[in-house]
């Protein structure tokens, strides 16, 4: 064979690799835009579910939502509240974004559960890239659409958000995306983590627990350049100096949440999976199907890590660990063993489960498919009946028992009242303010208390035939009053003023 024909046949050689190249990304690209369009087109689903629930009679709020929408106002207002009212933690990147929105939109609930939504649809979008870039693109389809559609329990942690869920979960999936990515530009990687993290740490402990792995990982990939570190850390100092400042303050931001003398034991962690989390699922605790899921949650965060490590793929093994840690702070911070009425901590797992079951049915791609179909079908049922087959009614969105008592209160002109903490502030949230209540234990917000002792002879608002009614309504010390009963609720209207506060109160 001439050189020539040798050239010619190695030329024609290489124009073939590099049609079949050429190929092979056509294809690969015409499969990652259609994942995309099936991800972009269930995530709009799942929003215009939420926006269904949001506004049908399903939607219900208590005193802690109502606490929440209460901070966005103000800060719609002007008002930045560092921390959750009340507490020296719990981040208020939820309440301060939904207050920016509530500027264009106004102070509604429908703009503070939307807001919230969205925070959880950006889980799901970190997610998705997560697990696109460490098993393919089948593997972050499922996981960012597993954690979208988490069932209807879960579902309404993403609309009525306790006031940092969303947002600690965000935090931290954004850590991760970080340090699983190639460091083609490490400083700039450093300060998007440094100054997530920062928020992490601002946010919740479990968002700290969650990125905490992240960040070692980083730090052990990018070891010789501690200067990078530096950026990171200084980034983090900014975005953090919220809790940092109330760290230096006051030493209850840096104390574990349990109180008393409750300590944590292998029970209550048995508890966690077996009596918290099978509700999630709509699974009575005891049953044997609440013992199947509690022991599937364990194998699924085990097995993340444990796949992390066995694959090489260090984002299933972060996300491992930082459940494996989350579990830790909710067992050991809670204070006491987590029952059914916890439910909604079951979001912080949510990422492992959705990344390990991604990976368990990305192995082939129609079940991928079917899956998230599933899931989405599921979580719309639910959805389907918890909102009374998609009726709008918004009129109980609060104790429908708050009505005549806020009439009432209008009628006699008594705007600024005290009242019983689990009915003060979503009574306040249910007249959008226009009648505020000071609550007389677990005093969350000090205006509200200002607004009420300024008002002169004190109204206070009860439970009927609670301690604190019982406790008025004998009391031989206090000044002459009326007694109006009005259903579950009463309400005191004193002709003299005397010091609230210095009184015994119940928590009804």
């Amino acid at each position: 064979m001439s050189t020539q024909e040798r050239a010619t046949r190695e030329d024609r050689t290489l124009e073939g690799s590099a049609d079949r190249a050429t190929r092979r990304s056509a294809v690969g690209f015409a499969r990652a835009h259609a994942y995309g369009l099936v991800f972009w087109s269930l995530a709009a689903v799942g929003l215009v579910l939420r926006i269904l629930f949001i506004v049908s009679p399903g939607h219900v709020l208590d005193a802690d939502h109502a606490v929440v929408y209460l901070m966005a106002k103000h800060v719609a207002d002007g008002e930045f509240p560092a921390f959750f009212w009340g507490q020296s933690y719990g981040g208020t990147l939820l309440q301060t974004t939904a207050g920016l929105v509530m500027t264009v939109f106004g102070a509604h609930i429908e703009v503070l559960a939307i807001v919230s939504s969205l925070w959880f649809l950006l889980c799901a979008v970190l997610l998705r890239s997560i697990a696109a870039r460490a098993a393919g693109p089948a593997a972050g389809l499922a996981a960012g659409l597993l954690f979208w559609f988490p069932g209807v329990v879960l579902l309404q942690v993403s609309t009525r958000d306790p006031g940092f869920y969303g947002p600690s979960i965000a935090v931290a999936l954004g850590v991760v995306a970080v340090a699983s990515a190639p460091l083609r530009r490490p400083l700039l990687s450093w300060l998007l983590a440094g100054a997530l993290s920062g928020l992490a740490l601002w946010s919740s402990p479990m968002s700290v627990a969650l990125a905490a792995p992240a960040v070692l990982a980083l730090v052990v990939r990018d070891i010789r350049r501690p200067l990078h570190w530096l950026l990171g850390i200084a980034a983090a100092a900014v975005t953090a100096s919220p809790w940092i400042v109330e760290a230096l303050r006051s030493e209850k931001a840096t104390q574990p949440l349990g109180t008393g003398d409750w300590h944590p034991t292998v029970d209550s962690v048995t508890a966690l999976f077996h009596d918290m989390l099978p509700v999630a699922f709509r699974t009575e605790p005891g049953d044997f199907s609440s013992s199947v899921i509690g022991w599937t949650a364990v194998v699924l965060i085990v097995g993340l890590l444990v796949l992390g490590v066995a694959v090489r793929r260090v984002a299933f093994l972060l996300v491992g660990a930082g459940t494996i840690l989350v579990v830790a702070v909710l067992v050991i911070g809670a204070g006491l063993d987590l029952g059914p009425d916890s439910v909604r901590y079951g979001v912080f797992l949510l990422p492992a489960f959705a990344l390990a079951g991604a990976w368990l049915v990305s192995r082939w791609t129609p079940v991928a498919v079917v899956a998230v179909l599933i899931a989405a079908a599921v979580t719309t049922s639910g959805v389907w009946d918890r909102s009374d087959h998609f009726r709008v009614d918004t009129a109980n969105r609060f104790d429908g028992g708050f009505v005549p008592v806020a009439e009432l209160l209008e009628s006699r002109g008594a705007d600024h009242v005290y009242g019983n903490y689990w009915l003060s502030y979503a009574l306040t949230a249910s007249t959008n303010e226009e009648v505020t209540v000071a609550a007389l234990v677990t005093r969350r917000y000090p205006g509200y208390e200002t607004l009420a002792a300024e008002a002169g002879a004190p109204v206070i608002v009860v439970n009927t035939g609670q301690y604190n009614d019982e406790e008025l309504r004998t009391s031989t010390v206090l000044p002459a009053h009326e007694r109006v009963e009005l259903g579950g609720y009463t309400v005191y209207f004193y002709e003299e003023p005397f010091d609230v506060y210095a009184q015994p109160w119940g928590l009804f």
